[in-house]
């Protein structure tokens, strides 16, 4: 009896030193370049999801979690300054507790992406779709154009400062062919 309750204190212990670790990030609210640390980078990305969620978790050098995106013509953008390096979607909560683990077993480069320092990452848009019952669907996939339309809008004096790259899966050099 006492070695489970001993188990028990443990997964909860583990369970509130990760929590402790996370943070919580929010969009930048201005149009304001700060003055970033040496090993940070803006990540960028778009969340669209059919169904209400209160976060989307991010492994990584820093466990992120996304709230208060700039809902922007029915999607949520984030444009958030971040530790640079590699990062793996981790998970997505909806609005009624529902957390959804992003399945990494099948094809984790699908989920893996990078923030290099110094520039704005764009790691493409999340998109979530319930089906039916329990079961949704979920896709990293690239939206450059709207991406740059965004940020053209918003975030202007940022961008004319910082380097746009899109660093998600696979490749794509669209911001290299319009920026010239």
């Amino acid at each position: 009896m006492i070695f489970f309750r001993g188990i028990r204190l443990g997964i909860l212990l583990s369970c509130l030193s990760l929590f402790s670790c996370s943070s919580k990030v929010n969009t930048l609210s201005t149009d304001k370049d700060i003055q970033l640390d040496s090993d940070t980078g803006y990540l960028f990305l778009t969340i669209n999801s059919d169904f209400n969620y209160s976060r989307f978790s991010i492994n990584g050098p820093q466990y992120i979690h996304l709230e208060g995106g700039d809902f922007y013509k029915g999607k949520n953008y984030y444009l958030v300054p971040v530790e640079s390096g590699k990062y793996l979607v981790h998970s997505f909560v909806d609005l009624w507790g529902g957390t959804f683990r992003i399945a990494h077993d099948d094809n984790e480069e699908l989920w893996t992406f990078e923030v290099k320092p110094g520039r704005i990452s764009y790691i493409g848009e999340f998109k979530a779709r319930r089906l039916y019952g329990k079961y949704s669907r979920f896709e990293l996939i690239n939206n450059s154009s709207f991406a740059l339309e965004y940020l053209e809008e918003k975030y202007p004096n940022i961008l004319s400062k910082r380097e746009l790259r899109y660093l998600g899966p696979g490749e794509d050099f669209f911001f290299d062919l319009v920026r010239k």
